[in-house]
């Protein structure tokens, strides 16, 4: 396989049906609702406002334009839905939905009477890394741990609906088992 991020013809049957190799381009709204994972070879799939919120749906990343993977041509089909990529594997930046949702937990956060400022400030901190599987993750997680059960379960429950999506496994597995 060429170039895979190039969605291109791989063959053709003798009944005319299209085989292809490559990624197709997602398409997924502001808010992180998939929409397809085949604009190009099923653009009837394809909505300009998401069915589910309303939201503008997008199909290239907001930094660098380059499109957003959707289904991998040539491969097995998955049993399993993938998960909705956070980040552009082209320049590293953070796609419209990622950063909705660090933007609704960091409202949560200074929202709360449950902490004080500088407890404020380090959640906030600690939500990108809690997002990013890095070296920091570990820290991020055990400070969510010590914070979280202070704003009781309703704020828990709350940044839980609002993280969960975007976090990454290993916080996902630490934080809500």
């Amino acid at each position: 396989m060429n170039n895979p991020n190039t969605l291109r013809v791989k063959s053709r049957s003798a009944s005319g049906e299209v085989f292809y190799e490559g990624y197709d381009t997602a398409s997924i709204c502001e808010n992180g609702h998939l929409i397809t994972r085949n604009v190009e070879t099923h653009p009837e799939h394809s909505e300009t406002f998401c069915s589910k919120c309303g939201a503008k749906t997008v199909t290239a990343c907001g930094h660098c334009g380059q499109k957003i993977r959707g289904h991998l041509h040539g491969t097995m089909p998955s049993m399993h839905d993938e998960p909705i990529a956070k980040f552009c594997y082209n320049c590293g930046g953070s796609y419209l939905w990622t950063e909705a949702a660090l933007k609704a937990a960091t409202e949560l956060i200074a929202e709360s009477d449950a902490f004080d400022n500088e407890e404020k400030e380090r959640l906030t901190q600690s939500l990108r890394d809690v997002v990013q599987d890095t070296s920091r993750t570990q820290v991020a997680i055990m400070r969510l741990q010590k914070y979280l059960p202070k704003a009781g379960k309703q704020f828990a429950d709350a940044f839980r609906s609002i993280v969960v999506d975007i976090a990454s496994e290993a916080a996902k597995k630490a934080l809500w088992p």
